[in-house]
């Protein structure tokens, strides 16, 4: 969005006249039929490409009997094409090592279709990977046996969809899409027509809109650019265009009108109000864009500086306020600001996101905020300019792939980096502050109150808040100085005691002089940022039932509160210019801190962890104001099926053991901050406990100083420590467990599984295979075969922490008529698997899946850091850990029968969530 400057220099108007240059690596085309792409070089990661076809149509070029058919076209990719036959393509595709989901997929709005499909460069992949492509533009099969089985695929997808927020939607898009035509054209369709529609209605929708001249491919990856640009020609230039039909438009006509609607749902839990401001949607292609881009962005900032501040507040109506900048269509899109409220106070909440609102409407952002947010964008553009080699080949995909849909210019990477560093130190405050009041000139505008009350809010009351708040608006007292240093106290630098290399994993450990253990790697995966994580067992299983909701609340509400002598907002304001995170928890098992950020910042960093480890304090404002939001989400969480389903399942499953625990009234009013506390300091009291792990891009001298001197610092006492269990005894045998509570005709249906396994590398990796290859079976018959669900899934643990306890789980949504004849299935077909194991096709399928993904994670710096700490954690040798591929390799179908056998043993939980009975009339 942007809308002309008033306050603009003529040397600015000049230059701004010519384009953005284009990124240079980005080489772009368009074939003599129309067809446009743009390819990229790019080795992040090494041995693969990312593939997006986008076909610049969607729902909104339906004819009204073929609603939900561009979305149906989409499924029917996946249903039988020119060279592959039904699910051929998936079964292909999955045995190169392609995940269905992540790495291959599909989806379909108003305005696009568009294909993504992520590939190992490995053996003819890339060529065959064209040949899909070409069968997606100009292939597909359309196959009328297929074509009913995706009929009913679809049928769930909408079933799952129907919920609260598609509810919602259906009420309030008025408010944006006016009397355009997106008012009828809703992505998913009209289930009547989908029901019926024809084989041959399908194909003429393909026929008149999958054409080159709509078409846009984006590739990007680890190849040969000439290469590429040849299979792009080889296989795009014969496509045809059929038809001369003009995409429908996608206009959605201004009305310069305030807009009012208040909604409510049987299921609502929160409060919200927002505000739109209604604008065109603009492209960047000028450094008049570029700089109207970075005012907002700078607007965003100021205004969510101030927004923050809300919870700091006595008593605050609205509980959270912010501001934001969100696309409605390609034409036109939204300035809005939100508040979240409890129950009875929408007119409250309402006026005070109007007071702050017109208090910098009136009286301006200050300078020195501003100055503070410059700081803020300075410091991220030199970040991002640093990591330029880190830019992974999806991240470029997606953004050409929204360049393309916007018309905007990727611009080349040293101009952009140059150039906001030219505009950021040239914008002037009274800039920032024209645009903001140009905001509220924007005569089309839309306020949607959707609360958990029928009270309906009129529009004389609405328009008189906000009149009332612009005539009282009042200017913000000054800030006061921020204080230039984290720590008050000088720190003296303590010894590392120990320090060994492993050259066979490249991981120095350390031990300190206060029994504090580091394990470091050094790697350049991802430039000039670290990470660190650190542990101790004990968390809350050491906390008598009495005190458990204290210690599961207090690392959460002390955060909140922000350590030492700082507010959260003095912190964040502070650390601007710096590019650190850093926060502490604590769980079920143990206690543990984690922070992450530029190389360059390691000392910042690690004084940030410093004070929330040893100067944690909790503010009696922030915890009075947390309360009466959690008591408000209490009163309102009832209104939610799931949420009485999970309470519910929960207290019979476990036969309401004690540490189970929901919020109530009452359990919240007897929160005890000064126990928070205790418990907090008691838990990272002992340090020398902890095991840290380091990952990334430092210098090892660097690395040792800052480690000697912050972790060396740290608390310690001669307490050793263990975490307990707490034996959270389940029912045995076969059990049931269902309720009546769903609004909408779906089933949730889950089965749960527990055994005892006990852990092993080579266990946890067969487990891993198994949960894998049933995941693929049940897609297949489940959702297939069958055409029950639009999606199941399998997951597996094993609780290492108590070695043996372990569990599946087995979940999906579908018409509660079927949902038996599914179950039945799904248990045969894990009888099936417990008696036969699985096929070799299948395991080769597995290990390429898994090799594929390890490859790439082998450079991640967040692997790594799991990987180490795991190894820490459980004292099991890195070597061990390395050896991962190796016993994947070794896996049999033996292996997995005798997994299975144990993991679906004798206790299963079957619980159903069902429709009311009798279902409500919509």
């Amino acid at each position: 969005m942007k809308k002309i400057l008033l306050i603009c220099f003529a040397f600015a108007v000049a230059i701004s006249a010519k384009d953005l240059p284009t990124e240079g690596s980005i080489i772009e085309g368009v074939l003599e039929n129309g067809f446009s792409y743009a390819i990229v070089k790019n080795a992040k990661p090494k041995g693969r490409a990312e593939l997006r076809l986008l076909i610049e149509a969607g729902s909104l070029e339906e004819e009204d009997d073929q609603k939900g058919i561009a979305h149906f076209v989409e499924h029917m990719a996946f249903n039988g094409t020119k060279h592959f036959k039904k699910n051929d393509l998936i079964s292909y595709l999955e045995s190169t090592g392609v995940k269905f989901g992540s790495h291959l997929n599909a989806s379909t709005s108003y305005e696009r279709t568009l294909y993504k499909l992520t590939v190992p460069l490995k053996n003819d992949n890339l060529e065959k990977s064209f040949t899909i492509l070409q069968d997606w533009a100009g292939g597909l099969s359309f196959d009328a046996d297929e074509f009913d089985k995706e009929r009913g695929v679809i049928l769930e997808e909408a079933r799952s969809r129907d919920g609260i927020g598609r509810r919602l939607f259906l009420q309030f898009r008025s408010l944006f899409f006016g009397d355009s035509r997106f008012m009828h054209r809703e992505p998913i369709g009209d289930i009547d027509i989908i029901k019926n529609i024809s084989v041959k209605r399908a194909k003429e929708f393909y026929d008149t809109w999958y054409r080159p001249e709509l078409m846009h491919l984006v590739a990007v990856g680890d190849f040969n650019v000439t290469t590429v640009e040849n299979l792009i020609k080889e296989n795009f230039s014969p496509l045809v265009n059929n038809s001369k039909q003009k995409p429908a438009s996608r206009q959605i006509v201004e009305d310069n009108t305030t807009k009012i609607m208040t909604l409510t749902d049987k299921e609502l839990t929160s409060n919200t109000v927002q505000i739109h401001y209604f604008d065109k949607m603009d492209n960047i292609r000028t450094i008049a864009d570029k700089r109207q881009g970075l005012i907002e962005e700078i607007i965003h900032r100021l205004f969510n500086m101030k927004a923050s501040e809300q919870t700091l507040k006595d008593n605050p109506k609205a509980m959270q306020i912010s501001m934001g900048s969100s696309p409605i269509s390609s034409q036109k899109a939204s300035y809005g600001f939100s508040a979240s409220y409890k129950e009875s106070n929408d007119k409250e909440a309402l006026r005070e996101l109007y007071d702050l609102i017109w208090s910098f409407e009136k009286y301006g952002f200050s300078q020195s905020n501003l100055e503070l947010v410059k700081r803020q964008i300075l410091s991220s553009n030199e970040e991002s300019y640093k990591r330029l080699s880190d830019l992974r080949s999806s991240a470029i995909c997606n953004r050409l792939i929204a360049n393309a849909q916007s018309g905007s210019i990727y611009i080349d990477y040293d101009y952009d980096y140059n150039l906001t560093i030219k505009l950021i130190k040239d914008i002037k405050l009274e800039e920032v502050n024209a645009l903001y009041r140009d905001i509220f000139k924007l005569k089309d505008r839309a306020i949607l109150f959707m609360h958990t009350t029928r009270d309906k809010i009129s529009e004389d009351e609405v328009l008189d808040i906000i009149s009332k708040s612009k005539t009282n608006a009042k200017a913000f007292k000054a800030q006061k100085t921020l204080a230039t240093k984290l720590l008050d106290t000088e720190l003296k630098p303590h010894n590392i005691i120990s320090k060994e290399f492993d050259k066979s994993t490249g991981i120095y450990n350390y031990k300190l002089d206060n029994n504090i253990t580091i394990a470091f790697k050094q790697t350049d995966y991802a430039k000039n940022m670290i990470q660190i994580k650190g542990f101790s067992f004990g968390g809350y299983s050491t906390v008598e039932d009495a005190m458990l909701d204290n210690a599961k609340k207090s690392a959460t509400w002390i955060a909140k509160s922000a350590p030492a002598k700082f507010t959260a907002i003095e912190l964040k304001k502070m650390l601007s210019d710096k590019t650190v995170s850093a926060s502490t928890h604590i769980s079920r098992f143990g206690e543990g801190v984690s922070a992450r950020g530029s190389s360059d910042d390691i000392d910042t960093m690690l004084e940030l962890l410093f004070i929330k480890i040893t100067q944690p304090k909790i503010d009696d404002r922030i915890i009075n104001n947390i309360k009466k939001m959690l008591k408000s989400k209490v009163k309102q969480s009832n209104r939610n099926p799931k949420y009485n389903f999970g309470k519910e399942l929960a207290e019979f499953y476990y036969q309401k053991h004690p540490r189970i625990q929901f919020d109530t009234i009452d359990s919240i009013e007897v929160l005890d901050a000064d126990k928070m506390l205790e418990i907090y300091k008691d838990r990272f009291a002992d340090m020398n406990n902890f095991h840290f792990v380091i990952v990334g891009d430092i210098d090892i001298q660097t690395l040792e100083s800052a480690i000697g001197l912050y972790l060396g610092n740290l608390p310690y006492s001669n307490k050793e420590e263990s975490l307990i269990d707490r034996k959270y005894n389940h029912r045995k045998g076969t059990q049931s467990f269902v309720r009546h509570y769903n609004n909408e005709n779906i089933a949730n249906i889950t089965l749960t599984y527990k055994s005892l396994l006990p852990y092993t590398i080579e266990t946890k990796a067969a487990l891993s295979a198994m949960t894998s290859i049933l995941n693929v079976r049940l897609r297949n018959l489940i959702r297939e075969e069958k055409s029950g669900v639009y999606g199941i899934g399998v997951r597996s643990n094993i609780i290492q922490e108590l070695g043996d306890k372990a569990s599946a789980r087995i979940s999906f949504t579908s018409d509660p008529n079927r949902k038996d004849e599914l179950i039945t299935a799904i248990k045969e077909a894990i009888e099936q698997l417990k008696r036969d194991g699985v096929s070799q096709k299948e395991l080769s399928t597995y290990r390429e899946k898994f090799a594929v993904e390890h490859k790439i994670s082998m450079r991640d710096n967040k692997y790594w850091l799991n990987m180490m700490m795991h190894s820490q954690k459980f004292d099991i040798p890195m070597k061990k850990m390395l050896a991962l591929p190796k016993i994947v390799e070794s896996i049999s179908s033996d292996d997995i029968k005798r997994i299975a056998g144990v993991i679906f043993g004798k206790d299963i939980l079957q619980a159903e969530l069902l429709p009311k009975e009798p279902l409500p009339k919509k």
